[in-house]
């Protein structure tokens, strides 16, 4: 394979900063470096599984102080369990942290209501 030249190596950062890319592909996160990588024709090693689950736990951190720490732990204890290959949330086909912790906070909320409801109606 042809070494790739400076403006296209450019133009893969840009493509990877604007749609923050972080695809996982067995164990691998696609980076900036690991997308130079395997297109010169190298592929990075792998990341252990606790590797991967530290990467996990730093990309929730920014969302405790919005969630809280409870959801938020809930939240990796679900996602974070392995089936001795994969961690959970590298088996989803597709895979957006945002948008799981919102649909995660929804889900909290609607079952903390129906249980308030529900001890509220065995009172009367």
């Amino acid at each position: 394979m042809a070494k790739i030249t400076n403006a296209q190596i450019e133009l893969l950062k840009t493509f990877v900063d604007r749609f923050s890319l972080d695809m996982v592909e067995d164990g691998m996160s696609i980076t900036f470096d690991n997308a130079i990588r395997i297109l010169e024709g190298e592929k990075p090693e792998p990341k252990t599984k606790d590797e991967r689950r530290k990467e996990f736990i730093e990309n929730l951190r920014p969302h405790v102080h919005h969630y809280g720490s409870a959801i938020i732990n809930n939240f990796y204890r679900y996602w974070a369990q392995d089936d001795g290959t994969k961690l959970r949330f590298e088996k989803q086909k597709s895979w957006n942290l945002e948008l799981r912790l919102i649909k995660w906070k929804q889900n909290q909320d609607e079952y903390e209501r129906k249980a308030y409801i529900q001890q509220l109606t065995k009172r009367i």
